[in-house]
């Protein structure tokens, strides 16, 4: 599940994606874990033809990982969840520290990326100036 609280971003008010991955199944899965050098959630946010106008940056890692990121088991009836707030450049002042703030031109845009390595749907965004 994705999803976002206002399809709209503008001065004044902040927009915050929530994701959630739920087993609903019998049995136990494994998911890709998180960690220093593997954030859980990875985002970006497409413009238009499809260009890419913004993305999360990843930290610099020199840790040696042969085997690639953590496998971290997710029980039946378990979830996991995050959430990024975004606010404009602009907009500083009235929003908290842990907004992104991003610098794009009115206009529609598509938010998504990935959660614990699955990809998550492209949700509408529309700034506005």
């Amino acid at each position: 599940m994705a999803g976002l609280d206002y399809s709209h971003l503008q001065i004044g008010r902040s927009v915050h994606m929530k994701v959630e991955l739920k087993n609903e199944g019998t049995s136990q899965v494994s998911i890709w874990g998180s960690g220093r050098c593997s954030p859980a959630l990875q985002l970006a946010i497409w413009g238009a033809s499809d260009t890419v106008v913004w993305a999360q940056g990843l930290p610099l890692c020199l840790e040696l990982n042969q085997h690639g990121p953590p496998v971290t088991p997710l029980l039946p009836g378990s979830l996991v969840s995050a959430t990024q707030c975004f606010a404009l450049v602009a907009d500083t002042v009235d929003h908290p520290t842990h907004c992104i703030l991003i610098e794009l031109p009115s206009g529609t845009y598509q938010v998504g990326g990935s959660f614990h390595g699955i990809s998550l749907p492209r949700l509408g965004l529309t700034v506005v100036r």
